[in-house]
């Protein structure tokens, strides 16, 4: 019913669950008598209440996003041979909450855990745009400057519209050495329950390593990790692409 996203008819919830109509009456009686379900008496639809809303705010609380990522950083960091790192947006800026160095210290890291980093010139920036509204991006575009950090940033509003509208088709998105000379990353979103980009995954290395053949390689392991975590936090793959 939660994915629905509407009330629904007895026979409708058993087909989806693949159980007894009985068996589902039962459930739903014991759902009603605890407050968490409701049946409108004049459709006879079922729907939850906001009773659920309280259990999802203390699962919430019991889990660190950092704590769930930390494990994918590390197949991911193993898998590439480059450093993991997982990033959000706060105040329009890339914060970078964790990090997994590249194995057998082949690189040391570009960004360091807790660093603030602009969006506009950073793999991980460009994906957590992707979750801005329309307005939200637009008084992005018109706050904030876009300086150009090395001969590669994108500094023209139009031509990064017309990235992120790229980056979303694929889900993924790279910094070519848009940040710092040298460097290049790969980024994917990580999604939320809510179908909500919380969260960028990426890995970072030297441009001399992650040339653009191996972009095109890792950028599937970045992905699938991305999508990992994104089932982790209760995130249907069907939904991504909002």
């Amino acid at each position: 019913m939660a994915f629905e996203k509407k009330p629904m008819r007895l026979q409708d919830i058993s087909r989806l669950a693949q159980m007894p109509q009985s068996t589902v009456s039962r459930f739903l009686a014991a759902l009603i008598t605890t407050g968490y379900a409701m049946q409108n008496e004049e459709t006879l639809k079922y729907q939850l209440t906001l009773k659920f809303c309280h259990i999802g705010n203390l699962i919430r609380s019991q889990f660190s996003i950092r704590d769930i990522c930390r494990p994918y950083l590390y197949d991911l960091a193993q898998k590439c041979c480059e450093t993991a790192y997982i990033a959000v947006e706060e105040n329009m800026s890339v914060v970078y909450l964790d990090l997994v160095e590249a194995p057998a210290g082949l690189a040391a890291p570009i960004h360091r855990v807790g660093r603030i980093a602009r969006m506009h010139s950073t793999a991980e920036g460009k994906v957590l745009l992707l979750d801005y509204s329309a307005a939200m991006l637009q008084k992005y575009l018109d706050s904030r400057e876009f300086p150009q950090l090395t001969v590669n940033t994108i500094t023209d509003k139009q031509q990064m519209i017309a990235a992120l509208e790229q980056i979303r088709t694929d889900q993924f998105a790279v910094d070519d050495e848009e940040n710092e000379i040298g460097m290049r990353s790969v980024a994917a979103p990580v999604y939320d329950y809510d179908d909500n980009i919380v969260a960028a995954i990426s890995v970072s290395g030297s441009a001399g390593r992650m040339n653009y053949q191996k972009i095109n390689h890792v950028k599937d392991d970045v992905i699938q990790a991305a999508q990992n975590i994104s089932h982790a936090l209760g995130h249907r793959t069907e939904k991504t692409n909002k």
